[in-house]
């Protein structure tokens, strides 16, 4: 990670109002809002694809044929004249994000802010075994396919086909949870936490330096991709291979696109 120094410069791309900003305010505004690390919990299967192309919201997710067929079958057996159900398959398994633009949903980083008494490593705890969410429910709601007889055979076995292949890539060779920390200085961060950065010039120098480590508190969600050279290991744990079998596989998935018409 990047340490402040007196002379500051922070990475190209970073947008020139905050490079004036922290010129303007030194290392104490700097420090204030470093002070707060972020992560992002991933399985060691998508690791290859994030070291190559950096993080984004598409590197640990299935392939867009897939997806295709997925969505196909969405629409053509009728699940999709729910308004709300379209929705959410298009929020929770093509990725794109509410509202009218529908931009991607895009990448969810966790947050620990110094002195708050959360250990990192706790997240490990807390992050579905490291498998992200639009892949979970990509999973479970291949596995209902499987089960509706409304859906031609042939298509039937396809899923079935899809979800084994994600499963099995999910759980084979000692599969693990990574820990990657994400450089709050990254270009891709700091321009989407400070984007109003005008606003921090008004506030008084304590409570400018209180919301600076405030500013990446809550979940960071990230709508572009973060380079590698942003991103550090800072932990592993193995993944229990059988409670993640069980959770994709589980008869009632936490959001069923393909319940029983």
């Amino acid at each position: 990670m990047v340490q402040p120094e007196s002379n500051i410069r922070l990475f190209q791309g970073t947008a020139p109002d905050i490079q004036e900003f922290f010129e303007e305010y030194g290392l104490e505004a700097l420090e204030a809002y470093t002070s707060t690390r972020l992560f992002h919990a991933t399985h060691s299967a998508f690791l290859g694809e994030i070291a190559a192309k950096g993080l984004r919201d598409d590197a640990e997710i299935i392939n867009t044929a897939d997806l295709d067929f997925m969505a196909d079958i969405f629409e053509r057996g009728g699940w999709a004249e729910d308004l709300g159900d379209k929705e959410r398959f298009e929020h929770y398994i093509t990725g794109k994000g509410y509202g009218p633009e529908q931009d991607s949903r895009g990448l969810f980083i966790l947050s620990v802010l110094e002195g708050r008494g959360i250990n990192p490593e706790a997240l490990l705890d807390t992050s579905s075994y490291g498998t992200p969410e639009r892949a979970v429910f990509f999973v479970q709601n291949l596995n209902q396919i499987t089960k509706r007889e409304t859906v031609a055979k042939a298509t039937r076995q396809t899923a079935a086909d899809l979800r084994d292949f994600y499963v099995d890539g999910l759980t084979h060779e000692s599969p693990a949870i990574i820990l990657l920390e994400v450089d709050p200085l990254a270009p891709e961060i700091i321009n989407n936490r400070l984007h109003y950065i005008d606003t921090y010039r008004s506030l008084n120098p304590q409570d400018r330096l209180e919301a600076l480590k405030f500013a990446n508190s809550d979940e960071v969600n990230i709508p572009g991709s973060i380079p590698s050279e942003h991103l550090a290991v800072a932990d592993a744990k193995q993944v229990d291979v059988a409670r993640l079998k069980e959770r994709l596989l589980q008869s009632e998935p936490g959001i069923n696109f393909f319940r029983s018409q």
